[in-house]
């Protein structure tokens, strides 16, 4: 048994909610029927806002949602070669973030087709790495007067005082085939972002380089030059030293799964995130001007290949059920108590037109919920205010993480997490936690779990035998299914003033515990 002990007298202190940041690929599916309502969803669980970010948000092409790819045609040359602008689409994905309260966290790139230096006859319309988008642009100040003409028009379309609290970032893992150009050029693109965008908008955070994980030697040598850069290299705008920088970010994930159809068993590990996001804060650390930047993990997920499905690899079947809502849970668990991190941002949307639970890398499927969807729930259920707790006694076969928090009323909501990183690996876990200092009154319990049952359709559809395109009946069966359900009753402190509440969890699972005071008359 593992005994978790809090005193409800001590701690309390405010934290940061570093779970609301999601991204995607395709910016184009934002706007289409099945995008729109899972934002909703996203915006709807919370009085404070998501974040979203998405790829592709430069690029030249038909404007259509496809997979792991996206075009605006912001820019395009006319006669004699003059820049010509276009806003309708990239308004159309603007506008749904401002209709439902998103706030995007706009990422800037990538090279429109008009600029790319790609030698001639490279591929541009294409999501394969190392293509004519993934180029530098070949005039930097064209580039920038395009970063002003979109600002302004942002400001301009949405007012200053909404554009103020949005996040802006230059480019996505510039350290591999996102960027095909050295680090010191990455820097110039870098010098040139900040002089546009901080020439029409002085207030704008605007932060990179979004490398990938800090732990491997080429992308935390790419992340510490980029600081140094920043903090005394030579502007190649106006030739002083460094240059301004609101926030630093880079990506962590948990393994690398690549299309392998007989791959043998591989699974994510929640150290392997935690130990890049630590190497990160390491580099940082090396460079005292820029120890207080807020960190951004712009990308933190359990492997780095969103669109893969189970047929591409067998081990990505882990993202359909109870095992990605734990892992999601137990990395949010560890980051969030790391003061110098902002956000975890979760690389998980949609995808359209696609067999269900087909294993991509998705909060929902087909519009069907998944597992994990219901762990934002469960998470934007937990109070203002964070407690001290004391595992006093672990169990060794599973990792169990306690988030107590709490109301200036008294109110409570835990969140316990038991996650065990090997999906072979079945069986429960017996969680006892000691309340210290209850108030001295009984406390409704409300008890809320996502497990291999409960709030998680997964099980259903297994038991149908796993209809590809489901009935509509079936459907509503697993809609049913996905839903969360909570369990009541009430609880009394004990004569030395504490509470105690014992919990048998299976070893992938979250449970919420809210315990509201029962007023007397």
């Amino acid at each position: 048994m593992t005994t978790v002990e809090l005193n409800l007298l001590e701690g309390g202190r405010p934290y940061t909610p570093i779970w609301r940041y999601i991204g995607y690929d395709e910016p184009n599916y934002t706007y289409t029927p099945m995008g729109r309502e899972l934002l909703g969803k996203l915006a709807g669980m919370s009085t404070s806002a998501y974040h979203a970010r998405c790829h592709f948000l430069f690029c030249n092409g038909d404007g259509m949602p496809q997979l792991k790819w996206g075009s605006t045609n912001v820019y395009s040359r006319g006669a004699g070669g003059t820049p010509v602008y276009h806003w309708d689409i990239i308004d159309q994905i603007f506008d749904t973030y401002m209709d439902l309260g998103i706030i995007p966290f706009v990422e800037l790139g990538f090279t429109p087709q008009g600029m790319s230096s790609a030698p001639e006859g490279t591929e541009y319309q294409t999501s394969a790495l190392r293509r004519g988008w993934s180029y530098p642009p070949e005039n930097p100040v064209e580039w920038a007067d395009l970063i002003k003409e979109f600002a302004t028009h942002c400001a301009d379309r949405y007012g200053r005082r909404r554009v103020t609290e949005w996040l802006w970032e230059l480019w996505n893992e510039p350290d591999i085939g996102y960027f095909s150009g050295t680090v010191d050029e990455y820097c110039v693109l870098f010098d040139w972002t900040e002089y546009a965008l901080h020439s029409v908008c002085p207030w704008a955070r605007l932060g990179g380089p979004s490398t990938t994980n800090p732990g491997s030697p080429a992308a935390g040598r790419f992340l510490a030059d980029f600081l140094a850069h920043c903090r005394d290299g030579v502007n190649a705008v106006s030739g002083e030293p460094g240059t301004r920088l609101d926030f630093i970010s880079f990506h962590a994930k948990g393994a690398d799964l690549i299309r392998e159809p007989e791959a043998p068993k591989q699974t994510p590990t929640v150290s392997r995130i935690v130990g890049h996001v630590d190497a990160g804060l390491e580099i940082v650390s090396r460079f005292s001007g820029f120890v207080d930047l807020p960190i951004h993990v712009s990308e933190c997920d359990p492997d780095g290949w969103a669109a893969g499905t189970r047929y591409d690899n067998p081990n990505l079947e882990y993202r359909n059920n109870e095992y990605y809502a734990s892992y999601f849970a137990a990395v949010m668990g560890s980051l969030i108590h790391e003061p110098r991190v902002d956000s975890a941002l979760t690389w998980a949307f949609e995808f359209e037109d696609r067999e269900l639970f087909e294993g991509m890398r998705t909060l929902s499927t087909n519009g069907l919920d998944k597992a994990v969807l219901n762990v934002f729930r469960l998470f934007e259920r937990l109070g203002p205010l964070m407690l001290n707790g004391e595992v006093a006694s672990q169990a060794p076969e599973v990792t169990l993480k306690t988030l107590a928090t709490r109301w200036e009323d008294g109110r409570l909501a835990i969140m316990v997490i038991a996650h065990h990183d090997d999906w072979d690996v079945t069986g429960t876990v017996t969680v006892s936690l000691v309340l210290a200092n209850a108030l001295n009154s009984p406390y409704r319990l409300s008890t809320t779990a996502v497990d291999s049952v409960r709030g998680n359709a997964y099980a259903s559809w297994i038991a149908m035998d796993r209809p590809k395109f489901p009935s509509e009946s079936q459907m509503r069966e697993l809609r049913d299914a996905a839903l969360l359900v909570t369990d009541e009753t009430s609880v009394t402190p004990n004569s030395d003033g504490s509470i105690t509440v014992t919990l048998t969890m299976e070893n992938r699972s979250v449970t919420l515990l809210e315990l509201n005071p029962i007023r007397r008359a």
